[in-house]
């Protein structure tokens, strides 16, 4: 349902967190990496979620932007 709903209106922030998280800890990855990408354009000083980013990335196989990710 989440997912349904961010793929409606992929600019609400509060939804795109939740997801993210949720997402991550279903071990989602590809999920939680595409609307943390989201999230993280209208807040990028969540130093929390720039972690659980990184890695999401890097569990998919995207090495190079989880290290980008990861020095943010």
């Amino acid at each position: 349902i989440l997912y349904e709903a961010y793929r409606e209106d992929i600019s609400n922030s509060r939804l795109n967190k939740l997801l993210g998280l949720i997402a991550f800890k279903s071990r989602e990855y590809k999920i939680a990496s595409e609307v943390l990408t989201e999230y993280l354009k209208t807040d990028s000083r969540n130093e929390e979620l720039w972690y659980y980013y990184s890695i999401a990335l890097k569990r998919t196989g995207e090495l190079i932007p989880s290290l980008q990710a990861s020095l943010k």
